[in-house]
């Protein structure tokens, strides 16, 4: 079972090539894709275009965003804190 709270966000920065597991699945996904695509310029050198991507992701006051922070409780486990970031995007955003 889980508990949550939504918690509203006034700002934040995260950078999502600080977590390895996140570079780790676009660099095999990027793999995939060349095996598909291998004359693509990007193909040539994975690691150069994956340390050129920009992986951060900041606050946008038009996006209605906020934390969510979980208890979960599995039985057999000690209970979980979990942060998520989550995001109501309004369709005007898109229409820009």
């Amino acid at each position: 079972m889980t508990y949550f709270v939504e918690t509203p966000l006034r700002d934040f920065s995260l950078c999502l090539g600080r977590f390895s597991l996140a570079m780790r699945y676009l660099y095999v996904k990027a793999q995939e894709h060349c095996r598909e695509y291998p004359d693509l310029q990007i193909c040539k050198d994975l690691d150069i275009a994956l340390k050129n991507l920009k992986l951060r992701l900041n606050y946008d006051h038009k996006i209605i965003t906020f934390a969510k922070v979980d208890v979960a409780k599995i039985t057999g486990k000690r209970p979980q804190i979990m942060i998520k970031l989550c995001l109501l995007i309004p369709k005007r955003v898109f229409a820009e």
